[in-house]
């Protein structure tokens, strides 16, 4: 009784899934490789394992910024959600002054800091425009996505401390 052999490679835009015995896993495999199936699934899983390392040893993409977050809001006792939002901003614009911020961006961190986020965030960010804690460009469309904390800004997340 021959072996039942199944090898199955499967992601995102790719999968390989060959069964049989030992020689038509074989052949599978070496067809594979020769129309270069076999080398870009290989490639794809790599590239995905070596992101889930670099994750593991930074400690995450967003995971991280809500990590830092939450220290933020426990060192400074944020409690008000206008300056969690606050807080949220400050806290990615540390990592990028040039890109923009959509409002789901700020909801996703608040909520990876472990805090419920609310979901009009845009709202949010124009009463902290009002009072000057973030400066917003000049014209129409979606400016919130380009908010920054302002000098005053920051003076008020300092005095919360």
């Amino acid at each position: 009784m021959e072996e039942e052999w199944k090898v199955v490679l499967s992601g995102t835009g790719f999968e390989i899934n060959i069964e049989g015995d030992q020689e038509v896993v074989e052949e599978g495999i070496e067809a594979a490789r020769h129309d270069g199936s076999w080398d870009e699934a290989i490639d794809s899983l790599r590239d995905v394992v070596e992101k889930a390392i670099e994750n593991a040893k930074t400690g995450g993409g967003s995971t991280a910024r809500g990590r830092a977050l939450m220290a933020f809001l426990k060192d400074y006792r944020v409690e008000k959600r206008v300056d969690q939002i606050l807080s949220a901003i400050h806290i990615l614009r540390e990592d990028d002054l040039h890109s923009e911020i959509p409002p789901r961006m700020i909801q996703q961190l608040i909520e990876d800091a472990g805090v419920a986020a609310p979901s009009n965030i845009s709202l949010y960010v124009n009463r902290l425009h009002e009072k000057g804690y973030v400066e917003l460009p000049e014209g129409e469309g979606q400016r919130n996505r380009w908010a920054k904390v302002s000098d005053a800004g920051i003076q008020h997340l300092k005095s919360l401390r």
